[in-house]
């Protein structure tokens, strides 16, 4: 079935905020276009229009785009509800700023965990990540952090289906080991891939606390599994500190 075109707008429209979200300077149409393997006329006539909605600013000098701040006050509203002390950006630069990790922001999309926002480290770089980047659910940190939130009915189920829609049963999920794994999560506080996903990068990650209207979200620190192994408490004391300081609704793990 073809998408019908409005979709399609709507989605390339999405794709072109995420990126500069991602990209967090002024970009040219090539680079768009390039970066999003679309049609250059069709990302050409979107910015074009954002321009005139003022949503985009446009530098005839060097022929790049921008979001002005009136993208910020769609949604500014939200994050004033939750974030006494700033946004979820500033959560997640806070985290990054104190250990120099990549910072990751992901909710569960199907079988996956889907990254909405990811901070490269500042020190001994992981794999570079991108917005929208999908991840195995069941083997991410950030992952096994949404699960955290599920009953164990819940994840059994889910499992149930993730294995009947694999085919190759060497890929299937142990179901007693995974619910043994996010029992053992639950209890100390946060989840941990070991390398699961990437070799040699582990990733530390915490449920947020459920915001009304909003699907669930969790937030994770990665780098080496190294250097994540040496810096284990101070890592999760202060994936824990930061999120009780900058949300107005208490973690899950305090009530």
């Amino acid at each position: 079935m073809l998408e019908d075109s409005t979709v399609k707008s709507a989605r390339r429209t999405l794709q072109i905020f995420e990126y500069f979200a991602e990209l967090r300077r002024p970009a040219t149409v090539s680079e768009i276009y390039r970066r999003l393997d679309l049609p250059q006329s069709s990302v050409s006539k979107l910015l074009k229009s954002f321009v005139k909605l003022d949503y985009l600013e446009y530098d005839r000098l060097s022929r790049t785009y921008v979001p002005t701040l009136r993208v910020v006050v769609l949604s500014g509203w939200l994050q004033d509800q939750w974030f006494p002390n700033g946004g979820l950006l500033h959560l997640m630069e806070t985290l990054r700023a104190e250990l120099g990790t990549s910072v990751i922001l992901g909710i569960q999309n199907d079988k996956h965990v889907l990254y909405m926002q990811a901070l490269q480290a500042t020190f001994a770089p992981r794999p570079a990540l991108a917005i929208g980047t999908l991840r195995p659910l069941c083997k991410a940190a950030v992952g096994k952090a949404l699960l955290m939130t599920k009953t164990d009915k819940e994840i059994e189920l889910l499992v149930w289906r993730i294995n009947a829609e694999e085919p190759r049963e060497a890929d299937r999920i142990d179901y007693q080991v995974l619910i043994a794994d996010i029992r053992k999560c639950r209890e100390r506080g946060y989840a941990s891939s070991d390398g699961a996903v990437v070799s040699d990068v582990s990733v530390l990650a915490v449920p947020l606390p459920k915001f009304p209207g909003q699907p669930q979200m969790a937030i994770g620190v990665g780098s080496l599994s190294e250097w994540i192994d040496k810096n284990l408490h101070e890592c999760v004391s202060t994936l824990h500190r930061v999120l009780e300081i900058s949300i107005a609704i208490k973690p899950m793990r305090e009530r």
